[in-house]
């Protein structure tokens, strides 16, 4: 349960990049997750918070430039679910020493995904183009019949999903073309997308607020070509 949104940074000095959003929505009953740290992964340094639940994340980002976001999914109808099913949570720190979006990709021919519920999985990195250095964005999706592969040459994107069936939150992503797409693709545009909230539709909004559920976390990543640091992650609570 979940919205994320990347879009493409270029800074008043020029620099290029990324910058990730992601809005946590989980049940009122799981545990409060741990903060970001950063860890070593295969000689590789990466940083993100941990889920106490499952033992997994959701979120994280390398010094290398590459960032990975899980999305649950829950497709209409919802398949049947392995009895050995083991967290999608454990996914990135598995992935995250990676070598960008290809090592990513490749990755998956050693995990075994019928054992996870649905999820897409999107990886950003940071790579060489016609026009010099660019984001590049691939989205796995696992939907328990087949893994498909979707890459973007960059941003924007948007994807949102919800325990009531990915369906049922599909008017995020109106609002999003409004707010984002519509309005300019800035990083205030950004912010103000993952802050909305529908006042007379709370249990469908971006920053939700459902009886059993609610956004509990934004996350933000930004990734900057020749920065001082290659990769800054904010977290962020949100409080009931």
């Amino acid at each position: 349960m979940c919205t994320l949104t990347v879009i493409n940074l270029r800074t008043d000095e020029g620099q290029l990049g990324y910058r990730l959003v992601m809005n946590r929505d989980e049940l009122r009953t799981r545990s409060r997750a741990l903060p970001p740290e950063w860890r070593e992964v295969d000689g590789v340094r990466a940083i993100w918070p941990v889920d106490p639940d499952g033992g997994g994340t959701w979120i994280a980002s390398a010094e290398t430039g590459l960032t990975l976001a899980l999305v649950n999914s829950f497709p209409t109808p919802m398949p049947s679910l392995p009895e050995d099913r083991v967290s999608r949570g454990l996914i990135i720190p598995r992935l995250i020493a990676s070598e960008g979006v290809e090592g990513v990709v490749d990755g998956f021919e050693s995990i075994e995904v019928e054992r996870y519920a649905p999820f897409r999985l999107v990886a950003v990195d940071l790579a060489e183009g016609e026009d010099g250095v660019e984001p590049r964005i691939a989205v796995v999706d696992w939907n328990r019949e087949e893994l498909a592969v979707e890459t973007h040459l960059d941003g924007p994107i948007c994807l949102v999903s919800s325990g009531l069936g990915d369906a049922v939150v599909e008017p995020r992503l109106g609002l999003y073309e409004e707010m984002l797409e519509g309005a300019g693709l800035s990083v205030a545009n950004q912010d103000r997308f993952h802050a909305h909230r529908w006042g007379d539709r709370p249990d469908l909004s971006v920053m939700l607020n459902r009886e059993l559920a609610r956004t509990v976390s934004v996350t933000t990543v930004e990734c900057l070509v020749e920065a001082d640091e290659a990769i800054r992650m904010d977290y962020r609570e949100v409080p009931e």
